[in-house]
């Protein structure tokens, strides 16, 4: 494989220039990373975006893969002895994988086949004099080839058709029309397995569900899937064999003779039957199922970013508490940076209900330690404690936060919460991780799987591959656009910075804690085994609060300080008078200083950094406060309008916790009153908004919700 042919593939399925895609290869080639690349190798790129880069990076696999693939099937058919010059030719110019895997399916034999036991016996040659359309007595000549295997007229004509069903089967061209033709007319059914009623209740939906192939929607498909998966359903394709029959008989049909014209036809009917539709529906679900995958995937990966961005309370001390019931409310104290102060147990809802103890001992540990703020996890009992606390908050001035616990178990389990807290139970742990969370979502969640955290639906469904390499990127273009502080991010954070990874960050770590905080960007040279190549793919990245250099808190790169500087004299200033001041950027004539090393874009972002130093992307964290009157479902009423959050978003609506246990639904009909094909289009995770009941099913525990007309 050339690199040129990599370079065509990509541009001819991305729409982004030779040029830009063979500098982006080079880069990528040479140890950059994509969010290295994206902000400080735009000159090279002509600006791609991180997506572009992603994309690039993304459709280069894809080439390999399919390449690889290539050299298999055609090393595999070879050594079988059933690779022939156009099949061949075909699967080299082969430039889709699944063109590649439909020229491969019919050869694709685990065991003999019906035809390959009659090739072996000798009956090809009649079969083809029967393809031949040539007229000849049949029967004087299938007594020729009567054998042991193959003993009379009559199963020598059954061998014959079976190697006749076979080159049917194997005709390329022809399944590719067939295929068009049962996804535009076939339908997708699904049916109740009989028996599992109760057990298959949250797929009613699809008891008895029909729908055009070419209408189903992504996330139907994923849930008929699961069903099936777990044998609630039977999922089968339904399609009209009559156009399917007539196109082959076009082909193939005998004209002639009678007597080899039925021999044909039967061998249509037995090739569609037994070897075409069961290939066709196997390639059509499976076609479904990338787009379905490709569908939740894309879901999945806007909502983690927004969840990451989410914006962080910040560095102030917390009281954090997983709620429960019967075992208690477990409590934990965070000083600004995160660190564990203090943990205990408190007991203010059911079964308990051991208010007044619980009254005396928050009184005590918010006058210790100064506690203005607490994080509230809104699993089990959360909501009740939440109503608990925000009816009592004595006379101290608190602001309360309900936090997304998804996960939170999932880390206290894990072999980093051993690593932090060795000693600590593991019941706190969650707390620690509920606090944090408040305090800065993105360097707590990066320790959690993101398929642990409540985000999308059927992630654990979708191919695993293509949602890993999403989440990746997204997770990494999450942090390098925040940035990190250099002196208080852990070794995860700082992990996932370029040019750094987990073996690095341990050593930036080590190396902070002997020698103390950073004072400047260029000490990170000192840290061992960091040299030059990574110091110039994280320098841009990493901040330092109060170091040496001006620039050290901004994501203005270091290789850039001299430009900086440049500008500054042209103002007869120097570099710290220029952040200090940057109200005077506005008055600097940037196309002075655009070069070909230098954008006038590059130039803007450098500005942009020096306008607003260690200022955090992901804004400001404001509290949230539910309708009090509502303590359940049975609270809640047609008509009623309430404020909600937004929890979840997936691809036909939305999921809002209006401060209760269950989430309720809006549907991406119900969000507007024009046309929305896309909720998360419209809505954000974490959005604030007001909804208005309009369905209830207390007994399934689903609330039905609208934005439409709320308030008016």
């Amino acid at each position: 494989m050339s690199n040129s042919d990599s370079i065509h593939y990509i541009s001819e399925r991305t729409a982004i220039s030779r040029t830009q895609i063979q500098n982006t290869l080079r880069l990528l080639e040479a140890g950059a990373s994509i969010p290295f690349i994206a902000r400080y190798r735009k000159e090279i790129t002509g600006g791609l975006l991180e997506q572009e880069l992603f994309q690039i990076s993304q459709t280069l696999r894809n080439h390999e893969e399919l390449i690889a693939r290539k050299e298999y099937i055609l090393k595999t058919l070879a050594e079988s002895g059933v690779l022939h010059p156009d099949l061949e030719k075909k699967l080299l110019n082969c430039q889709e994988i699944q063109m590649l895997e439909d020229l491969y399916a019919p050869y694709k034999q685990k065991k003999k086949t019906k035809a390959d036991l009659a090739r072996e016996s000798g009956l090809e040659p009649l079969a083809l004099k029967i393809l031949s359309h040539y007229i000849f007595p049949l029967k004087q000549e299938a007594g020729k080839l009567i054998c042991e295997k193959f003993p009379d007229v009559s199963s020598v004509l059954e061998g014959t058709r079976h190697i006749i069903s076979d080159q049917i089967h194997k005709n390329d061209e022809l399944r590719a029309r067939l295929r068009k033709m049962m996804y535009r007319n076939g339908t997708l059914t699904a049916r109740l397995v009989k028996s599992k009623e109760q057990e298959a209740a949250k797929y009613r939906d699809y008891f008895n569900y029909q729908e055009s192939l070419h209408k189903v929607m992504p996330h139907r498909y994923l849930a008929i899937c699961r069903a099936e998966n777990e044998k609630m359903l039977r999922v089968s394709i339904d399609t009209d064999h009559s156009p399917l029959l007539d196109q082959i008989r076009y082909k193939y049909s005998y004209r002639h003779s009678a007597e080899l014209s039925q021999q044909v036809a039967m061998a249509i009917e037995d090739a569609l039957e037994r070897l075409i539709l069961p290939l066709l529906e196997a390639q059509i679900r499976q076609e479904l199922k990338e787009q379905a995958d490709k569908s939740s995937i894309e879901v999945f990966g806007r909502n983690l970013r927004q969840a990451l961005l989410e914006p962080p309370l910040g560095q102030k001390s917390i009281l954090a508490i997983d709620p429960g019931f019967r075992t208690g409310c477990k409590c934990v104290i965070l000083d600004e940076s995160g660190s564990l102060m203090d943990h205990f147990t408190i007991y203010p809802v059911e079964p308990k209900n051991a208010t007044v103890e619980s009254e005396r001992i928050l009184r005590h540990k918010l006058e210790l330690y100064q506690i203005k703020s607490f994080a509230i996890g809104d699993g089990t009992a959360g909501k009740e404690l939440l109503s608990w606390l925000e009816s009592w908050t004595g006379p101290f001035e608190v602001e309360i936060f309900s936090v997304d616990e998804s996960g939170a178990s999932v880390y206290s389990a894990s072999e980093l919460a051993r690593k932090e807290f060795p000693d600590l139970d593991i019941v706190f742990r969650g707390a620690v991780s509920i606090g944090r969370r408040l305090q800065d979502p993105l360097a707590e969640l990066i320790k959690i799987d993101p398929k642990s955290i409540g985000l999308g639906q059927y992630q654990h469904d979708v191919n695993q591959k293509w949602l890993q390499d999403r989440l990746d990127f997204e997770v990494s273009s999450c942090v390098h656009q925040v940035g990190v502080q250099l002196n208080t991010a852990s070794p995860e954070l700082l992990g996932y910075i370029s040019g750094i990874g987990p073996a690095l960050a341990q050593a930036i770590v080590r190396y902070r804690a002997e020698n103390g905080f950073f004072k400047s960007k260029n000490e990170l040279m000192n840290v061992p085994r960091l040299g030059a190549k990574a110091f110039e793919q994280c320098a841009g990245f990493v901040r330092i609060r109060d170091g040496k250099h001006p620039l050290d808190n901004t994501g203005v790169h270091p290789e850039r300080y001299n430009l900086v500087e440049k500008i500054a004299r042209s103002l007869k200033l120097d570099t710290e008078s220029l952040v200090r001041n940057p109200a005077v950027l506005d008055q600097i004539k940037l196309t002075e200083f655009v070069s070909e090393d230098c954008s006038l874009e590059s130039l803007k972002d450098i500005l942009s950094e020096i306008k607003r130093p260690g200022l955090d992307p992901r804004g400001q964290l404001e509290a949230f406060h539910f309708d009090h009157r509502i303590k359940s479902i049975q609270d809640l009423q047609i008509g009623m309008e309430l404020p909600a959050i937004i929890k979840n978003i997936t691809q036909f609506g939305a999921f809002a916790d209006i401060g209760i246990k269950e989430s309720g639904l809006i549907h991406v009909s119900e969000i507007r009153q024009e046309f929305v094909r896309d909720a998360g289009s419209i809505l954000k995770l974490k959005q604030k908004v007001k909804v208005r009941v309009i369905g209830l099913d207390p007994g399934l525990g689903r609330i039905q919700l609208s934005m439409k007309a709320v308030g008016s």
